[in-house]
């Protein structure tokens, strides 16, 4: 035992020595085991956080880099609970609401694909600093609802790689829509705003000016399809869009209906009233998942008393299957 102990140890330095980022060379296929190499060089950089078992390169120079050292490892840690048992190394995923990648560095290493979007341009130069740090290969689309719907390709991008980001918000159409651009995990759409939200909006007018306020594409989810096939695949979504998901949950029904992912779906009550958190949650039952639970993978979701309570405090998550979860 001593001696194989040895071995691993010695082969662990020896294939240290020429890593200080994951390697590059993932192909088509964002999935592979983490190694003991890659364990060891994250630990030894500042700007390498690793996350149930996963290390996440990320990029110093972006914005928000201090958050990842000061808040990364303790965030969510239920959400990556269910990422952890519910996403594998065959699994196609869709991220909507990326932010600067915080769940999607991680599904990109975790998952066979993955599709993330990105509203703001604050936010997404750092997602793809980020994902530029990684070493996973990835490719960008700026679209734009202008004229046709466009998604175009940035330079050098490989439409057959395993992680495409969007730069753009996933709606119930395409539009040009006013957004917030702060960067911070809270920009949100600011068009026609619920009366839930409408105090929070006029802070950040006041606050903010025209300066982290910006026009943004909104495409729907047909036209994603168009301009990314593999979406018909997909078997996990989550959504964390501040709100925007009183609208954009039921333009999903059809699609959900159609190629049956599990959903991860957070609800903010702080952004919008009860009454419309309760039209998106009839939309998600008109989908016919099978289970629904709270985020503990655990507790079935339980809409009458989320309901009454305002959905303040508990409810905020919801966990939604075809399948039962066997948990041992």
């Amino acid at each position: 035992r001593v001696r194989l102990l040895l071995v691993v140890l010695l082969g662990g330095v020896l294939s240290l020595e020429n890593v200080s980022r994951p390697s590059r060379s993932h192909g088509a296929n964002s999935w592979r085991p983490t190694s003991f190499a890659e364990i060891s060089a994250c630990a030894s950089d500042a700007s390498c956080f690793i996350k149930r078992g996963i290390p996440i390169w990320t990029d110093p120079g972006s914005l928000h880099s201090s958050w990842w050292p000061l808040h990364y490892s303790s965030w969510e840690p239920s959400t990556f609970e269910v990422f952890d048992r519910l996403v594998s190394r065959n699994d196609s995923v869709l991220d909507v609401g990326t932010w600067i990648g915080v769940t999607a560095l991680w599904l990109a290493r975790r998952a066979k694909v993955l599709i993330g979007l990105e509203a703001t341009s604050a936010a997404f130069n750092a997602l793809t600093q980020n994902f530029g740090a990684s070493g996973i290969p990835w490719s960008n689309s700026t679209c734009s609802s202008t004229a046709s719907s466009v998604c175009g390709r940035s330079p050098n991008s490989n439409f057959s790689r395993a992680v495409r980001l969007f730069k753009a918000a996933l709606g119930d159409r395409d539009a040009e829509i006013s957004f917030s651009n702060r960067g911070d995990s809270m920009d949100m759409v600011l068009d026609a705003a619920s009366p839930g939200a409408k105090e929070f909006v006029a802070l950040i007018m006041q606050e903010a000016f025209d300066a982290h306020v910006e026009t943004v594409p909104m495409i729907s989810i047909s036209t994603l399809q168009r301009w990314e096939p593999r979406l018909s695949a997909v078997t996990f979504v989550k959504i964390d869009v501040e709100g925007s998901e009183r609208f954009l949950v039921p333009a999903l029904v059809d699609f959900l209906r159609t190629v049956r992912p599990t959903l991860l779906l957070s609800l903010h009550p702080i952004f919008t009233t009860p009454d419309e958190i309760a039209r998106v949650l009839e939309a998600v039952r008109s989908v016919g998942f099978a289970f629904y639970y709270e985020q503990d993978m655990r507790t079935p979701y339980d809409f009458r008393h989320h309901k009454e309570s305002g959905y303040r405090g508990a409810g905020e998550t919801i966990l939604c299957l075809w399948r039962g979860i066997q948990l041992f």
